[in-house]
């Protein structure tokens, strides 16, 4: 797009306000959007608008919320999918979070648990650049233990 492009003459003003779209709007497709001048001032307002009151009362009837609807299509749903897919129950919302936040696998926490090996120690060793099984299976040295291998006994 050139530089010219982005001005818009006061004959294309008034098209777009035959077309009942208004100079701010004009302006925003054009120098913001990066619309052509041609869909900027002749593309209506209504038909988006009747569609999104149309996905909006099919949102109502599946029962999903006004405000879900709106952000789901902010967020980049279509406007039939953000009405149509099922809001997930909190519970299910929760456990599947909680899936997503787990860092280790459960194979790990029972090597933790049998090993005695705690946590920080899992991550000290994984920062240290041990292997996830190693790190997690070799029990941590008493302080005796330390001792006799510190003295050389």
């Amino acid at each position: 797009m050139k530089l010219y492009d982005f001005y818009i003459t006061p004959d294309e003003y008034e098209i777009a306000k035959k077309n009942d779209i208004p100079r701010r709007l004009v302006d925003e497709r054009v120098r913001t959007l990066c619309w052509d001048k041609e869909t900027a001032i002749t593309k209506s307002v209504k038909a988006h608008k009747n569609n999104f009151e149309k996905w909006s009362a099919v949102a109502k009837q599946n029962d999903i919320p006004y405000p879900t609807f709106t952000t789901r299509v902010r967020n980049g749903m279509t406007q039939e999918e953000a009405a149509t897919k099922p809001v997930q129950c909190k519970k299910q919302w929760s456990a599947e979070m909680r899936k997503r936040i787990k860092r280790r696998p459960d194979w790990i926490n029972t090597n933790l648990k049998k090993y005695k090996v705690s946590v920080e120690t899992y991550y000290r060793r994984r920062r240290l650049g041990w292997s996830k099984e190693k790190a997690s299976t070799t029990r941590p040295m008493t302080k005796s233990e330390i001792g006799k291998m510190v003295i050389g006994k």
